[in-house]
C-alpha cells in the first residue's frame, strides 16, 4: 500500500484528510443532517407502502397531533439546554387539562385560556424554585412533581374523566387556515417565540451560557438562579397551551392525559440534536425530532403494524437517540444532569 504523501519535515501534505479527520467530519455531517435524512427515508418509505399517507387529510391529522408534542418538546427544551431536565411536562399536562375541562362549564373561552396559562405558569415556576433554591437536583424534583400534579389533578377535580364543556374554545381551536390545522399554527407561534428568545435575547444567551458552564456564567455576572427559574416556568406555560390543545382535540379533561407526552418529549429533543449536558443545540433542532417522532408512528399506525411492535421501535428510538446525544455532548461520558 501506497503511504501518505509527506512534506520533508514528516508533516501530512495539505489537503490530506486522515482517517481521524474523515471520522470527525462524517460525524460532524451526521449531528447536523442525520434527522433531516432519516425524517427524509421515512417519508418516502412510507409513501411508497402507502398511498394514503401523503394524502391531504393524513398529513392534516399528523400536524394536529403534532402539534401538543412539539409544545411539550419545546418545554422539556429549555431545562435541557440550561443542563438539568424537567420530567413533570406531562404531568403539567395532566394538571392544566383537567383544569380546563373542570372550569369548562359557564366560563367564556378567554379564562380557560388565563387557567391554562396561569396553572402552567405556577407549575413550572414551582420545579424551577425548588431546584434553584432548595438546592435539589432537577431529576429529582421533577420526579416527585411527576406525580405530585396528577394525584393533586385527581384529588381536587375528581378521578374520572371530565367532558370539555366550551362551544366556544372548540370552534376556536378545531378547524383549518389554508389548509393547515390550527392547534399546529398554535405550536408553530409556540416555536417562533421560543426560538427568537434563544436566540436574540440576554435570556436566550443565559441559557446558553449557564448550560455551557455554570461556574463560568456565574463568574461572568449572570444571573444563573433566575435564568433556570425562568427556564423552568416558560416550560410550564407551554405545556399549558399543549393542555388546553390536547384537551380540545379529546374532548375532554382525564387524569392521564399527558402521561404518553414526556419520554417522546424528551426523545424528540435529543434526536434533533440537543445533547443532555445542556449548552447546545434548540428549538429548531427539536422541531426535527418532533416531526421523526410523528411520521414514524404514523406510517406504522397506516400500515397496520402491531402495538407491541409499535412500542419496540419507539423505545429502540429513545435508547439510540439518549446514546448518541451522550455521546456527542462536550464532557458527556462524566456529565451528571443537574
Amino acid at each position: 500500500m501506497s503511504s501518505p504523501v509527506t512534506k520533508s519535515d514528516g508533516m501530512v501534505a495539505a489537503g490530506t484528510v486522515t482517517g481521524p479527520q474523515h471520522v470527525s467530519r462524517v460525524r460532524q455531517w451526521w449531528e447536523r443532517l442525520g434527522p433531516f435524512v432519516v425524517l427524509i427515508a421515512l417519508f418516502i418509505f412510507f409513501s411508497v407502502q402507502s398511498p394514503s399517507f401523503l394524502t391531504v387529510s393524513n398529513l392534516q391529522e399528523i400536524a394536529r397531533e403534532a402539534a401538543e408534542l412539539l409544545l411539550v418538546a419545546l418545554a422539556a427544551t429549555l431545562p435541557i439546554l440550561l443542563g438539568s431536565i424537567d420530567l413533570s411536562v406531562g404531568s403539567m399536562v395532566t394538571l392544566v387539562g383537567m383544569a380546563v375541562a373542570y372550569y369548562s362549564l359557564g366560563s367564556p373561552w378567554w379564562v380557560l385560556v388565563l387557567i391554562c396559562l396561569g396553572l402552567g405558569l405556577a407549575a413550572g415556576m414551582l420545579n424551577g424554585l425548588i431546584y434553584v433554591y432548595g438546592r435539589v437536583p432537577s431529576f429529582l424534583v421533577t420526579l416527585g412533581t411527576l406525580f405530585l400534579f396528577p394525584g393533586i389533578a385527581q384529588q381536587v377535580f375528581g378521578a374520572v374523566p371530565i367532558t370539555l364543556s366550551s362551544p366556544q374554545l372548540i370552534n376556536i381551536v378545531e378547524g383549518n387556515v389554508a389548509g393547515i390545522p390550527i392547534e399546529f399554527l398554535i405550536a408553530l407561534f409556540g416555536l417562533v417565540v421560543v426560538a427568537l428568545a434563544t436566540r436574540y435575547t440576554v435570556f436566550g444567551r443565559n441559557v446558553y451560557a449557564v448550560g455551557g458552564n455554570e461556574r463560568v456564567a456565574r463568574q461572568s455576572g449572570i444571573r444563573v438562579d433566575a435564568t433556570k427559574v425562568a427556564g423552568f416556568a416558560i416550560g410550564g406555560v407551554l405545556c399549558g397551551v399543549a393542555a388546553l390543545l390536547l384537551c380540545v382535540r379529546i374532548g375532554s379533561g382525564t387524569g392521564d392525559m399527558g402521561a404518553d407526552l414526556l419520554l417522546p418529549s424528551i426523545a424528540a429533543v435529543v434526536i434533533g440534536g440537543t445533547p443532555l449536558t445542556g449548552g447546545v443545540g434548540g428549538p429548531v433542532r427539536t422541531v426535527l425530532g418532533v416531526a421523526l417522532l410523528e411520521v414514524l408512528i404514523d406510517g406504522m399506525n397506516i400500515m397496520s403494524v402491531s402495538p407491541f411492535v409499535e412500542q419496540i421501535v419507539e423505545g429502540l428510538v429513545v435508547i439510540i437517540a439518549v446514546v448518541a446525544a451522550v455521546r456527542r455532548g462536550p464532557g458527556s461520558r462524566d456529565a451528571i444532569v443537574k
